[in-house]
């Protein structure tokens, strides 16, 4: 102990004598203190020599360090580098520095900090991604404003949850708005079966709930890619008031998920104590119809459909923490080739143009890729233009997303496919807004 002692105090003595030269030298001569008696600490080497490198090979001696002061390049950068084998900062790497109050993220201080660290042949060492101090409360409170407590239950200890779908503005079909619900695995229902199902509606306005049971899983297709099988029951016409409605059907199909249908409605449709059973039977199909569980879990929409989500009588919203939804951060990998423009690599993209005579690789100019379009008053694959990724297989269910920034010389409109290989079509929809 008494030697530890005697190093920090050399350490001590040598910041206040050296002299905060541009190019550090752990020799210079900063004279002799006023007090005499302190000699000896002219003896003492950096922290770092005193490692039995030969017995312990994978020591290493670190320290922490002000990213700030480091990043300086002065007496701070040089003592540093001089004593210790790697460096970690004390706080710049924490959740508070680097995250502001609205959740912009600033890498800055920490990128000069490797950067200057990495140059010097220093190691870094990391630190905590999260913890129980140095937080953005503002920001992290912001996230789950409207997300009070999961755990409220009303006075009178009756569950007041249920499912809350916004419609917007009213739209020209039945079809255009739907809140769906896919039932569990294994009480899918039987073929040309009488089946029961209940369920409280209310609306903002006045209005023709319809529902229409799909085999969602049947080989049958039309046209666009969805299930042909679909029985189309009648509609129930609703009323801002909470009542209950009944459908009795026998099953033309064996359905696997059930749709409601309100697109020419707007506002909001609410859904409560959804039961659905065989007749004559009280065995439950649907499982937390009456979301005592406040939990959207085999809930859907359409396409471009209505947001839905879990609400209480009495309060803005009921949630577990499964079901906040946080901002979404770019932890995706890039898997196209010069995707940034700044080289004349084009393999990843290909165009098509009417009556060019087939596929060639679009042009970069100036950083910048050109897409010539033939006019036309055809159709829309007249003129393509395709994104490829010869070195990546998208495997079903994988989360993609593609950006990119685009103008043209005068306006026009287009759409997405997709497609195993340019030419190769698949599907219309190749990206869903």
């Amino acid at each position: 102990m008494i030697m530890k002692s005697k190093i920090f105090l050399g350490m001590m003595v040598s910041i206040a004598l050296t002299s905060c030269a541009d190019n550090f030298d752990r020799y210079f001569d900063g004279g002799n203190p006023e007090k005499v008696g302190y000699e000896y600490l002219n003896e003492y080497q950096p922290l770092k020599e005193y490692v039995d490198r030969a017995k312990y090979p994978n020591f290493l001696l670190g320290g922490g360090v002000s990213a700030e002061e480091y990043n300086k390049g002065g007496l701070f950068y040089a003592l540093a580098n001089t004593n210790f084998d790697e460096i970690v900062t004390g706080n710049a790497m924490k959740y508070a520095s680097i995250v502001d109050d609205n959740g912009a993220m600033n890498f800055a201080t920490v990128e000069d900090f490797v950067n200057n660290a990495t140059e010097a042949g220093m190691n870094i060492y990391g630190h905590t991604l999260a913890w129980h101090a140095q937080q953005r409360p503002n920001y992290l409170n912001m996230l789950i404003a409207d997300y009070p407590d999961p755990n409220w239950v009303p006075e009178d200890g009756k569950n007041t949850n249920y499912i809350h779908y916004d419609c917007g503005d009213p739209g020209a079909n039945s079809w255009d708005k739907q809140a769906t619900y896919t039932l569990p695995e294994g009480n899918e229902m039987k073929q040309d079966e009488n089946y029961i199902l209940k369920v409280d509606i209310r609306a903002a306005q006045a209005g023709a709930v319809g529902l229409w049971p799909i085999w969602a899983n049947s080989e049958n297709r039309d046209q666009w890619g969805n299930s042909a099988d679909v029985q189309y029951l009648e509609e129930k016409n609703v009323t801002t008031d909470w009542a209950t409605y009944t459908w009795s059907f026998k099953t033309l199909f064996p359905h696997d998920k059930l749709q409601f249908v309100f697109g020419k409605m707007g506002g909001f449709v609410d859904f409560d104590n959804l039961t659905l059973t065989v007749a004559g039977s009280d065995e439950e199909l649907i499982d937390n119809g009456n979301f005592e569980k406040a939990s959207t879990k085999g809930w859907g929409a359409n396409r471009g459909g209505p947001q839905f989500e879990v609400k209480q009588d009495g309060e803005t919203r009921a949630a577990t923490r499964a079901d906040i939804k946080f901002p979404e951060f770019p932890f995706y990998t890039d898997v196209l080739v010069n995707g940034d423009l700044k080289t004349d690599d084009n393999s990843c993209f290909t165009t098509r143009t009417f009556g060019a005579g087939g596929d060639v690789h679009s042009v970069i100019e100036g950083g910048k890729l050109v897409v010539p379009g033939a006019p036309r008053d055809g159709t829309d694959w007249d003129n393509q233009f395709f994104i490829t990724a010869p070195n990546h297989i998208f495997p079903a269910g994988e989360k993609t997303r593609v950006t990119f920034d685009y103008m043209a010389d005068h306006d026009a409109t287009g759409q997405t496919q997709c497609h195993a290989m340019p030419g190769g079509y698949i599907h219309w929809g190749a990206i869903v807004m």
